[in-house]
């Protein structure tokens, strides 16, 4: 049974991490489109908005995991303490 209960548990975390994946990218891209569209020189050029539209909420995802990591590490840390 207790097998059964850890496979619940890992299939509710990756849901999870799922989930705040698609808000994050959703949220990310949004911050980006309007970043992109304030700066008038990229605006113009088509391919360079497309480009960074397309990788920097990517970019912010893999940041704002690590900075997550780090605070949850760092709090981890001063528990031990």
């Amino acid at each position: 049974m207790a097998n059964s209960n850890n496979t619940t548990w890992s299939y509710l975390y990756i849901g999870w991490l799922g989930i705040v994946c698609i808000v994050l990218l959703i949220v990310n891209f949004n911050l980006v489109t309007l970043a992109v569209m304030a700066i008038p020189v990229v605006a113009t050029d088509v391919r360079l908005s497309q480009m960074l539209q397309f990788f920097l909420p990517i970019i912010m995802i893999f940041l704002e995991f690590w900075i997550y990591d780090r605070l949850i590490d760092r709090a981890d840390r001063s528990d031990d303490h």
